[in-house]
């Protein structure tokens, strides 16, 4: 009988894969394909290729750009597609996305920036720095703890409004009369919207000039290194913007086909309890629902810390001058590498290594040499210090897998390892 059952569930399956790959093929008008370059090293020319594969299979159905560094070298910085499908907007050179939970790292690199002019220490207590924090019994929190998403403040009590997410001195006492919702270090994980929100609260702390995030990485890193990067966008920016699409069922369908286990990721997503943990977290921000509908597309959000936008060349010029030592020094660059949590997230119940603010990639041998972090949708960056690479790839069309498990981006970034292998 259960045996029966699971063939019907496959064949109905089967089914609807089928007829959506009908409706996709035969009912939607085709943009001709789009492809452009800054540089293609001889080399990795195998890469650029794949990358326009992943159009022609349809696996990449707006635009997306790659850019890769090595040995100080930039070798790849490719880009193809619409920024826009349905205005028909080519993706170009100058083109911005949203780089979702990419941003992360962006904060974590502005506080190793203020740790490298020693203003402040990772193992510090927040109070240090701020010390009505402390009010509410949070008083044995660290810099660290943050980071590592071993903080316990991952939602509000009362869901943020959009007047209080605009005011810096509201969002202040909000934090300090909140209750941690758990003992301390007692669990890991649920990295959700306040991280951006506190990052900024400790950055104005600490910076002698009193800069939020947002203006702090636009004077001493973005400006200074020439990275078209920023943390929240201006109007006039507005026009260089992608605009974000969800994927359509017969992507889903076709992503799952593929890789089965996304079901399960999909499911767990969909169908979170309300009293969970991460159902609090993602509720947190009733005003912006970054999926249904796509507010993450209304420009009246889009000059909030909540949002980061840059592009795959600026993510990885930002993670490449760590191995030209201009921004931090071997000593703090070595600290990004460590592993600091290596358990189960206590909201998406995957196990995954961090440190502090960055995600820490293993590889098979189990030895940790490269960091950088995944976001939702398929954007990845990864800076790899063992064979001096980095590689960003963003898009603006969601897929339902990220890292080893979007197939756009992961048979990309297996063929640039293959490549420096045999060389």
């Amino acid at each position: 009988m259960l045996i029966t059952r699971k063939i019907h569930i496959i064949t109905i399956t089967i089914i609807i894969y089928a007829i959506s790959n009908y409706i996709n093929d035969n009912l939607y008008t085709k943009l001709s394909l789009h492809f452009d370059y800054n540089v293609i090293d001889d080399r990795f020319q195998l890469v650029s290729n794949i990358f326009r594969k992943n159009f022609l299979n349809g696996w990449e159905r707006g635009g997306a750009a790659l850019t890769v560094y090595h040995k100080n070298q930039k070798i790849l910085d490719i880009w193809g597609g619409y920024a826009d499908v349905q205005a028909a907007r080519k993706w170009q050179m100058d083109t911005i996305t949203s780089t979702f939970s990419c941003l992360k790292n962006v904060m974590a690199l502005c506080i190793a920036l203020l740790v490298e002019r020693k203003l402040a220490n990772y193992d510090d207590l927040i109070i240090k720095y701020w010390p009505n924090f402390g009010d509410n019994n949070k008083a044995n929190i660290t810099i660290k703890m943050l980071l590592t998403d071993k903080m316990n403040l991952k939602y509000l009590n009362k869901p943020l409004t959009l007047k209080n997410a605009t005011d810096h001195e509201a969002m202040r006492k909000i934090f300090e009369n909140e209750q941690p919702k758990w003992l301390p270090e007692e669990k890991s994980g649920c990295y959700g919207s306040l991280f951006y929100w506190l990052i900024d609260q400790l950055i104005r702390h600490i910076d002698k000039q009193k800069r939020g995030v947002q203006q702090y990485f636009h004077d001493e890193i973005a400006s200074k290194f020439g990275i078209d990067y920023s943390i929240g966008l201006m109007k006039t920016e507005e026009y260089r913007l992608a605009r974000i699409a969800m994927p359509s069922w017969f992507d889903i369908f076709s992503e799952i086909y593929q890789t089965p286990h996304l079901m399960s990721n999909l499911l767990f997503q969909f169908f979170t309890h309300k009293d969970s943990i991460m159902y609090k977290v993602m509720n947190n921000l009733k005003w912006l629902n970054p999926i249904i509908p796509l507010q993450i597309n209304n420009p009246n959000f889009h000059h909030l810390l909540y949002h980061g936008f840059g592009n795959a060349r600026s993510l990885a010029q930002l993670f490449h001058m760590l191995s030209t030592d201009k921004l931090l020094s071997p000593a703090n660059q070595f600290l990004l590498e460590q592993i600091s949590i290596n358990s189960t997230d206590i909201c998406t119940i995957k196990h995954l290594a961090k440190n502090i603010g960055l995600l820490v990639f293993i590889d098979q041998s189990q030895v940790s040499h490269a960091y950088g972090h995944s976001a939702f949708g398929c954007q990845q960056v990864i800076h790899d210090r063992r064979n001096n690479l980095t590689i960003a790839y963003v898009t603006n069309a969601i897929k339902v897998g990220v890292y080893n498990q979007c197939r756009t981006y992961i048979r990309l970034h297996n063929a640039i390892y293959d490549i420096i292998e045999k060389n």
